[in-house]
């Protein structure tokens, strides 16, 4: 083996080729992680994570008609990056992947386990049984979130590229009805800017955010006291990002009572809301068709 290996006579495996699609991927850190390690031992740590991600699964999966689907979102992590991805670049894609991540930040921080990431678009090899997750969306995603993006504590943005790219695509493509309403989906006046909140899309510093503080589980609640469960709280990055959170915690809360006050959501007939609902299944089970077809997921 070692004198094969040094003349360069490697043969090369029977391995699948790897297949690149276009769909967004979102790049998660977990912040806090060294210290974290100090404080619980690693199995600890990777069923909680594993919990946060178990949230997606049950946000993408369902049954229409006894036919079922999902989970559409596929997920991973490794030490304290967590990965989430769609299965193409679809408007389905961005909405079911959204309302995931939405569910994967609040259920984490629910446990105390604050994260931040981006979302970013583009051509990307995301496969799960191999573990290999190569492409520019994700070095995109990483970049912004970490090294860019102004605002430094828990939530995940869209890229700007990628906000860019939707707005394009809005030109073309516009935004199916059954995805685009305040109060569900990702509503297409937030995705332009002529809104600032929607259940599940929130601008905050000039950045779009997925908006997990329209979560339940943050009625009535305290978000510092979840940070603050993993003993978050020593040194100044711990305070800022602390600081941080509760400022846009403060401003989404007031953000969705004029939201709510306002009041457009117009009560459908039930011939309406049969439509959008048969189009919602219809786009759900195309994009399960999708997934199978460009197994592994």
């Amino acid at each position: 083996m070692a004198n094969l290996i040094e003349h360069g006579n490697v043969v090369r495996g029977s391995h699948p080729p790897q297949l690149a699609f276009n769909r967004y991927v979102a790049v998660i850190d977990v912040l806090g992680m060294k210290e974290w390690l100090t404080r619980a031992p690693a199995h600890v740590i990777a069923e909680q994570l594993d919990y946060a991600l178990e949230a997606s699964e049950q946000s993408s999966c369902g049954k229409i008609d006894n036919q079922s689907y999902g989970p559409l979102i596929g997920t991973t992590h490794f030490s304290d990056s967590l990965l989430a991805w769609s299965p193409d670049d679809s408007w389905a894609s961005l909405a079911v992947l959204c309302e995931a991540l939405k569910l994967i930040v609040a259920t984490a921080l629910e446990s105390g386990v604050p994260l931040r990431g981006s979302i970013a678009h583009g051509e990307a090899v995301c496969n799960k049984q191999m573990l290999r997750f190569v492409g520019q969306p994700i070095a995109e995603a990483y970049l912004w979130s970490e090294k860019t993006r102004p605002y430094r504590s828990v939530g995940v943005d869209l890229t700007p590229c990628s906000i860019a790219t939707v707005r394009r695509k809005l030109v073309n493509e516009p935004l199916p009805a059954c995805w685009s309403h305040t109060h569900n989906g990702i509503s297409q006046s937030v995705l332009t800017r002529s809104a600032c909140i929607s259940e599940g899309l929130i601008w905050y510093r000039d950045c779009l955010f997925v908006n997990h503080w329209a979560h339940g589980i943050f009625t009535g609640a305290d978000p510092s006291a979840m940070f603050l469960r993993r003993g978050l709280k020593d040194g100044e990055n711990s305070r800022k990002m602390l600081a941080e959170m509760m400022k846009f915690f403060e401003f989404a809360r007031e953000e969705q009572k004029h939201m709510w006050m306002a009041d457009d959501f117009t009560t459908q007939n039930s011939q309406d809301f049969q439509t959008t609902f048969n189009e919602l299944a219809a786009q759900l089970l195309f994009l399960e068709q999708v997934r199978n077809d460009r197994d592994p997921f």
